[in-house]
């Protein structure tokens, strides 16, 4: 399963390194890098994901970003750490 987020992040980096930088991509990226415990990665990619966001991508970026801030306070990470998250 590992080798499934990894290998999604590294789809991720290649479409944002093609010029695909977006909220959804963001948020994406985010979620894998969540799974594969880059805790500071995944935060810097859900606040980025938030300052990108279209109208149109912003109510599932939000989602998403409130999820990972959600699973985040289940695994007991202090609030001063959560900074940025909605």
């Amino acid at each position: 399963r590992t080798g499934q987020f990894a290998d999604a992040l590294a789809a991720f980096d290649r479409a944002i390194a093609a010029g695909r930088q977006n909220g959804l991509t963001y948020a994406r990226r985010g979620a894998a890098k969540f799974a594969l415990e880059d805790i500071d990665g995944a935060r810097a990619d859900f606040d980025r994901a938030l300052e990108l966001a279209t109208p149109a991508e912003r109510q599932e970026v939000e989602m998403n970003a409130q999820e990972f801030e959600s699973l985040l306070r289940q695994r007991g990470v202090p609030e001063e750490s959560r900074r940025g998250t909605p």
